[in-house]
């Protein structure tokens, strides 16, 4: 990402702080989210049906209060779980074959512990064990109850393995064709939900949450670190998420398209001469899919997905839609980013659009919503000698801007461009009158300087963008995010930690050179 930041859940809040005075480390509480119904322009309650399906869910995981643990030592490992979970014949089977210890699992219980689990007393299972059970169970009623199926059932309509991913007769299979991308008519939404439990399961157990191709690691990073540190916390909100649309009730609701969207039907080529699916034209075949990721994700994600499936497609697309809508507030296309699919043949264009990447704000904002929503003791820690001569509460201030970097730089040009055609003194009512990201970046101008009328009240406080070319707001901030070894030592005591390394400066550490020495090293 463009940032080096840290973020760590609460539990030695105290002792961090302590330390962070006698350190001298610049540090930012996040403080508590703002989702009320007053604050958001759209609906945060549940719904009947939602409201039903969370009861479901939290009569079965009752009591399942810790955050859980590994199940072996051994468990952990980076799996291609849309692989590993096509091993199942799912077509052979119906929804009904499902229930707790079923033999469609057997391999994987064996695999990774799981079976343990059905040879102990109920009261003496470990607190991971009792989730799974609980997910299962979840499963079954919810199935039962709602025929429309799990709010995410696209997302887990795959044919990129040894058999389909949905049960008998659940899924029309689309023709084999040159139009991009895919899509399959799905007849029965409960027709993954055998598939939808492997793929959460395996996903947690062997922590492989993974972007693949999108350079999307600052939603993901969550799901990695509960995966981690809390497997039975991460099951239990997976299956919330894919049930449900959204992680908790209390966030909000994101827009309707990401629903529909099914990555598992879009063709890749896994290196050694097989494309998935194999049904996939050769004209297909031929042309190139687009790559979100910095150069050196790109190149390690060569011969995967274009973007994952499953609970890891889940859980960063409902985010980044929900951060879309914080700094946009709206989900028409028209006032926001695209979220559509990476597939064969798109063009660069339609890829510049998407929403994907995100900063230090996306994550910390992350961090807030899904680790401590509740108290909000986040905490941003990174190093302000990076900010030069820009003052440190504005630099901060800055990276947590309400925007992904891409939005910002079209919001601040769509600015520029009016200060330069000196209709500055204009801006806070056209942000007004357009609405949506446009108003929220005039409240974020307003942040910096209250009593701010135009657009060069606030040029100076403005760090990385220079309104005026007269004046130079940057000129000893390298603008490269650095850490130190003692931050590194202290911080990493501490029991939940998000590390976003700056792919940027690693690439190109010893081809920027000022003054003979990189910039990377400043």
């Amino acid at each position: 990402e463009d940032d080096h930041h840290q973020h760590h859940l609460p539990s030695m809040k105290k002792l961090f702080e302590s330390w962070a005075v006698s350190k001298g480390v610049a540090t930012v509480h996040l403080g508590k989210p703002t989702f009320t119904k007053e604050a958001w322009p759209y609906e945060v309650e549940e719904k009947d049906d939602e409201a039903r399906m969370v009861e479901i869910i939290e009569g079965h995981f009752k009591g399942i209060d810790d955050l859980g643990e590994a199940l072996q030592a051994n468990d952990t490992k980076l799996e291609k779980t849309w692989l590993t979970c096509a091993n199942i014949d799912w077509p052979s089977l119906t929804k009904e074959s499902l229930h707790v210890g079923t033999p469609i699992f057997k391999q994987m219980e064996q695999e990774l512990g799981i079976e343990n689990c059905w040879d102990t007393d109920e009261t003496a299972m470990s607190t991971t064990c009792k989730a799974i059970w609980a997910a299962f169970l979840s499963m079954i009623d919810l199935q039962k109850e709602f025929p429309q199926g799990p709010k995410f059932h696209n997302a887990f309509v795959s044919d990129w393995g040894k058999y389909p991913s949905w049960f008998g007769g659940a899924v029309v299979p689309p023709e084999p064709s040159e139009t991009m991308p895919p899509q399959a008519k799905v007849v029965d939404p409960n027709g993954m939900n055998g598939f939808i439990l492997c793929d959460i399961i395996r996903t947690v157990l062997t922590q492989s949450p993974n972007q693949v191709s999108t350079g999307t690691c600052w939603a993901v990073a969550s799901l990695g670190l509960l995966s981690h540190k809390g497997p039975a916390k991460a099951i239990k909100s997976a299956l919330r998420l894919v049930w449900t649309g959204r992680h908790s009730s209390h966030y909000p609701k994101p827009c309707d398209n990401i629903y529909e969207m099914q990555p598992g039907l879009v063709p890749y080529h896994d290196g050694v001469g097989r494309w998935f699916p194999n049904t996939t034209l050769p004209a297909v075949r031929q042309l190139v899919t687009p790559c979100s990721g910095n150069p050196n994700d790109c190149s390690r994600s060569a011969f995967q997905p274009a973007q994952p499936l499953g609970a890891t497609f889940a859980w960063y697309q409902a985010l980044i839609s929900q951060y879309s809508l914080y700094g946009w507030g709206s989900c028409s296309p028209d006032e926001q980013r695209d979220t559509s699919l990476t597939y064969p043949g798109m063009s660069f264009d339609a890829f510049h659009k998407l929403d994907l990447r995100g900063d230090s704000g996306s994550a910390a904002w992350a961090c807030q919503l899904l680790l401590d929503p509740q108290d909000g003791t986040c905490e941003l820690i990174f190093n302000p000698n990076a900010c030069g001569d820009i003052p440190y509460e504005n630099c901060m201030r800055y990276n947590l801007k309400p925007f992904d970097s891409n939005a910002f730089s079209e919001l601040v040009g769509w600015a520029e461009d009016l200060a330069d055609k000196g209709l500055a003194s204009e801006i806070p009512a056209l942000a007004e009158s357009r609405g949506g990201g446009y108003k929220a970046l005039w409240q974020y101008i307003k942040s910096f300087n209250p009593t701010a009328t135009r657009l060069s009240d606030v040029v100076d406080a403005f760090p990385g963008f220079n309104f005026n070319p007269t004046e130079n707001t940057q000129a000893d901030a390298t603008w490269y995010p650095s850490f130190t070894e003692d931050l590194l030592d202290q911080t990493c005591q501490f029991p939940g930690i998000v590390l976003t390394i700056a792919g940027g400066v690693l690439q190109n550490a010893n081809k920027e050179v000022q003054g003979g020495v990189p910039r990377a090293y400043f």
